[in-house]
């Protein structure tokens, strides 16, 4: 219930991620999923659960680059802005995604299943791993 006030973390999410227009899964709380996508820039987005398109919601714009990993939280917040989606560096991402779950191959749609790479536990750290900086 404190989720996303001041001093807390932000609150669980429950929605719909995408990358462009392209919805690539239904988040649930708890559960973490990691995507291989094309170099370039991308522009995801987390939105209600009941929006079917990227136009609103919380975006993120990230310039991807070839064998480097970047870590995204999404979350909600008790009042506007509902959604929250923002980089995140590794360290922080694996302190916070320790007691994540895999999110399960029926939340994939279907951008995301061609994407999706499935992992049984969240990634470790590696030297390539960046927080994106505009």
């Amino acid at each position: 219930m404190l989720g996303g006030t001041s001093g807390h973390r932000w609150g669980a999410f429950k929605g719909r991620l995408f990358d462009g227009v392209d919805q690539l899964a239904f988040m649930e709380p708890a559960h973490f999923i990691t995507f291989r996508v094309s170099p370039g820039v991308h522009v995801f987005t987390a939105n209600s659960w009941m929006n079917k398109h990227s136009d609103r919601g919380a975006h993120i714009t990230i310039d991807v680059h070839s064998g480097r990993r970047y870590f995204i939280e999404t979350g909600s917040f008790p009042g506007a802005p509902v959604f929250g989606i923002r980089d995140v560096d590794c360290q922080s991402a694996q302190s916070d995604g320790a007691d994540l779950k895999a999110l399960e191959p029926v939340h994939f749609r279907p951008a995301g299943k061609s994407t999706a790479v499935l992992e049984t536990s969240f990634p470790p750290c590696s030297a390539n791993d960046l927080q994106y900086k505009p």
